[in-house]
């Protein structure tokens, strides 16, 4: 169903006024000239003074989003000024007004902060000449909000160029290798895993680790890397322990390997809602008996059928890529001044927005075109803490390797680190 959002759907009739989807929108800052005021004890005949202000240095981010544009047209029936906007596209235009409202809240910075929009919801003949095209290179980075289908494009293209190439998200590092102008803004499953792997471990060193997984190879697979990154991080073989949770028999194989002594550090990567529920049945026999934590996937957040306060009695905690704390003060700040502007609540893109363009332009004010010296802003005033971006090898592209950690606590998320 097609909804009416007209405040950020300004940046829609922006947009198609100044290029059609194979072109690009450039939003220019404008200098303001400052004239000072004549001291009245002077001859009135002296030439007016003209101050202007300090030069900026330009800084342009070219951001590349399925912004739909003639088919938000094309679907219009209703002849008004105001096109309908097609939901699939509102991650995107949040994601642009969270940039905007970054570069507002640097406008002290000597830089002169400037946007390429592209639209990349074109075929993929269309979106391979967009990225790879002279207009991309021209500017000074590029972020991407692109399928993975389209990543043969965007290292050819990183190939050519000495730009960054910051992509929102991708499911692995593969595009990193060999392809240093390639940064994923958001850790890859692989590297969420083992910095949540990490945590545990260094947390709580004493502690029995147990994988509990299923004869089905997402799971599998997702179990036996917690569980290399535990052995790897112990030096020894075998430190987690692991178990087939066959029906019929996983309960009895893991109630054997449960330590009376030490905590159970129980890993459960599964998004299977139903089966995490009759693992905790089990538990709950003998919970008087054993201490347990229970560890799982960022799509636990959404469980419903499980009692979140069953969660907190066994110390659940899980990992999260992109987090928006809703108890940290600047959240609620950004968020208020979101809905007050555009009538709707921020989405997580909107936040991911004005946390990349504030470290690269913070970044961007300190060390100019140096990326390799761009460094985490801890303390700039962001809904978020910064970013972590680190080379994944030699040779190789960046990656974001911050991740959050969370756990179930009084009805609400807590987050841990």
């Amino acid at each position: 169903m097609q909804i009416r959002f007209h405040h950020i759907l300004l940046l829609v009739l922006i947009l198609v006024g100044c290029a059609s989807r194979k072109r690009s929108a450039t939003i220019t800052p404008v200098a303001k000239e400052v004239v000072a005021i004549p001291d009245s004890t002077k001859n009135q005949h002296e030439n007016l003074v003209t101050k202007i202000d300090t030069v900026k240095t330009i800084y342009t981010i070219g951001l590349v989003l399925p912004l739909q544009l003639e088919s938000h047209f094309k679907n219009d029936t209703i002849s008004d000024a105001t096109p309908l906007l097609i939901p699939e596209t509102i991650p995107a235009l949040q994601f642009y007004e969270g940039a905007l409202a970054a570069k507002d809240s640097l406008a002290n910075l000597p830089i002169a902060l400037k946007f390429r929009i592209f639209d990349c919801s074109g075929d993929s003949i269309d979106n391979d000449k967009l990225i790879n095209s002279n207009e991309i290179r021209k500017c000074d980075a590029v972020i991407l909000m692109t399928p993975s289908l389209l990543n043969t494009s965007i290292i050819k293209a990183a190939a050519k160029s000495t730009i960054p190439f910051i992509i929102l998200q991708n499911t692995n590092t593969q595009i990193l290798e060999s392809n240093p102008n390639i940064w994923l803004s958001t850790p890859s499953n692989t590297t969420q895993i083992r910095l949540a792997a990490t945590y545990l471990f260094k947390t709580y060193p004493t502690s029995q680790f147990i994988t509990v997984f299923r004869e089905i190879r997402k799971e599998n697979d997702l179990a036996t890397l917690f569980s290399n990154v535990i052995d790897s991080l112990a030096g020894a073989n075998n430190t987690c322990l692991k178990v087939n949770y066959v029906k019929g028999l996983g309960w009895t194989s893991l109630k054997s390997k449960l330590s009376k002594q030490k905590r159970n550090v129980l890993i459960i990567p599964t998004s299977d809602e139903s089966y995490l529920s009759s693992i905790i049945a089990k538990l709950d026999e003998v919970k008087n008996d054993f201490t347990f934590l229970l560890a799982g996937l960022p799509t636990w957040k959404n469980f419903e059928a499980i009692d979140p306060l069953t969660l907190q009695n066994y110390n659940t905690h899980f990992f999260n890529g992109l987090f928006i704390d809703t108890e940290n003060s600047r959240n609620n700040k950004f968020r208020k001044a979101f809905i007050d502007a555009y009538h709707t609540d921020a989405l997580d893109q909107a936040f991911e927005g004005f946390d990349l363009v504030n470290y690269l332009v913070t970044n961007f004010n300190a060390n100019q075109k140096r990326y390799n010296k761009y460094t985490s802003k801890p303390n700039f005033d962001s809904p978020q803490i910064g970013y972590d971006f680190i080379e994944t090898g030699l040779g190789c592209g960046k990656e974001n390797q911050y991740i959050s950690i969370l756990k179930f606590g009084d009805y609400k998320l807590i987050k841990v680190k």
